[in-house]
């Protein structure tokens, strides 16, 4: 009986000793972060909601982390984290010496890194930063020109349903996560027009540019899947 006592307290003692470490442990990587004047713990969540298991595909922007800066809505900023987009749940994952902390959207206003791949900086901003049609969307924007109209790219998620038939034995079993670009134009008064043939007529949302965006579009095919021609529209009507 003594010794069957003695087992359970020496159990119970590793047990408690192993959570004292693992809490030192989340403690010193939030202090981290902390530290370099950036988040709160109550700003991020260590765990997040997962896509199904049956869906395949990346949810992710990019599959690597990228370092980069992050600006929070409060003004606050955090620089120089391994960060990377996460599409499934509009939120930001930052790599905090090995600790995944989530980031969520709302909390977002804008963030940056450099793409080691393309050696090119990449900037973003919050979709919640414009309206289209008197709402907001979810989620973020790539922006590849800023001016007083800016070129933006939303990044976002489609899942492909199972095409399975069972009697048959053909198609596919899992759902299927597909990557979606649309390319979008902001005005100054942070409206959207999504940049679709029949939209860029629209010169009511140009104002003042109407007539320059008329002549243009005279002059010149502007094809609204080639991001070449409408990066070239875009700047026309930035002059």
């Amino acid at each position: 009986m003594v010794f069957k006592k003695s087992l359970i307290i020496i159990i119970i003692g590793i047990a408690l000793s192993n959570y004292s470490i693992a809490q030192d442990y989340s403690s010193l990587n939030m202090d981290k972060l902390n530290g370099r004047g950036g988040l709160k713990t109550t700003d991020y969540m260590i765990g997040k909601p997962m896509p199904p298991g049956y869906v395949t595909g990346s949810y992710h922007l990019y599959d690597e982390f990228y370092i980069g800066g992050v600006l929070l809505k409060d003004d606050r900023q955090i620089k120089d984290y391994p960060l990377k987009v996460d599409l499934y749940n509009s939120s930001l994952e930052i790599d905090d010496n090995g600790t995944i902390k989530d980031l969520s959207g709302i909390r977002i206003n804008k963030f940056w890194w450099y793409n080691e791949k393309s050696k090119q900086d990449q900037k973003f901003t919050n979709c919640d930063n414009y309206t289209i049609d008197d709402t907001k969307l979810v989620g973020f924007f790539e922006v590849l020109d800023s001016g007083k109209y800016q070129l933006l790219i939303r990044h976002s998620l489609n899942v492909k349903q199972p095409t399975y038939v069972e009697g048959l034995n053909m198609g596919d079993r899992d759902a299927k996560f597909l990557k979606k670009t649309d390319i979008y134009l902001s005005n100054p008064d942070k409206q959207l027009l999504e940049f679709l043939k029949k939209n860029i007529k629209k010169t009511t949302f140009f104002k003042d540019d109407g007539k320059k965006v008329k002549t243009y579009l005279k002059e010149n095919k502007v094809n609204a899947n080639d991001i070449g021609e409408v990066r070239a529209f875009v700047r026309f009507i930035n002059q």
